[in-house]
């Protein structure tokens, strides 16, 4: 699965203003590369707003989830 973002995916802060992260976004993309692309994008955005919980969203999210198909 190919993936596409901006820096606001991985940048939102939760109530200790710690980010989302790489690692987190790496981790998510790992556990939900088989999924069919919008649920792999649902479930990878839902994790951020688990992550965020109260906190308003900080910045743009811009997430493009991409899979080839076989002809």
């Amino acid at each position: 699965m190919l993936l596409l973002y901006t820096d606001g995916l991985f940048e939102q802060f939760d109530t200790k203003k710690e980010e989302w992260g790489l690692q987190n976004l790496k981790a998510a993309l790992a556990q939900h590369a088989s999924l069919m692309p919008t649920l792999a994008h649902e479930k990878i955005l839902a994790g951020v707003a688990v992550h965020r919980g109260s906190q308003p969203q900080n910045d743009d999210i811009t997430l493009v989830a991409i899979q080839p198909i076989k002809v």
